[in-house]
């Protein structure tokens, strides 16, 4: 966040800020929804089928400003593109980052079933180019797959195991949502 920029400026006003919270969440979440359904290569009326819902309410819905959005559509278009749904409140900087860094051209989240077969045959593969049992356990070398990150074990003696934990980072969990956003795909 440029602390300098005129947005920064603009926002110092508090009804600007309130107005720049609803008016990015009313015009990013639409062309979201939008941009999966494209990135899926599916049809509004494909969409609608999927989220039990009719083509022309999908239209409205990927209408920035056409249809106010609650957490029960979301809920149901989250489970139609089979991804996860996440609320939170944040600061400003991050939500000023966020959509800043948003790519709707390439905007895609795989759905968890496709994140289950990569995470799965990355694992097989890391089984296949280690030499023996012990390395190909994902446990014992503090191997993360795309769902989640398992830690190492560290052995200090036959009788003693200690977990050893990855280093706090930061930026680990902006990157993560990051990741998670984009699928992995460069923006």
């Amino acid at each position: 966040m440029n602390i300098n920029s005129s947005l920064i400026a603009e926002l110092k006003d508090k009804q600007y800020r309130d107005a720049y919270v609803a008016s990015q969440i009313r015009i990013s979440l639409p062309l979201q929804i939008r941009a999966l359904r494209k990135s899926r290569d599916w049809t509004q009326p494909e969409l609608a089928e999927h989220a039990g819902m009719a083509q022309p309410r999908i239209s409205e819905i990927e209408k920035p400003g056409e249809r106010r959005l609650n957490i029960e559509t979301l809920l149901r278009l989250a489970s139609a593109f089979d991804v996860a749904l996440q609320v939170n409140f944040v600061p400003f900087s991050e939500f000023i980052d966020f959509n800043e860094d948003l790519d709707l051209d390439n905007f895609a989240i795989e759905s968890f079933a496709r994140e289950l077969i990569r995470a799965e045959a990355k694992e097989e593969l890391l089984a296949a180019n280690v030499g023996h049992a012990d390395s190909a356990n994902p446990a014992s070398k503090g191997k993360a797959n795309q769902l989640f990150v398992v830690p190492k074990v560290l052995t200090t003696d036959e009788n003693e195991r200690k977990p050893s934990l990855p280093e706090p980072n930061p930026f680990s969990i902006r990157g993560e949502l990051a990741n998670a956003a984009s699928c992995g795909n460069p923006r």
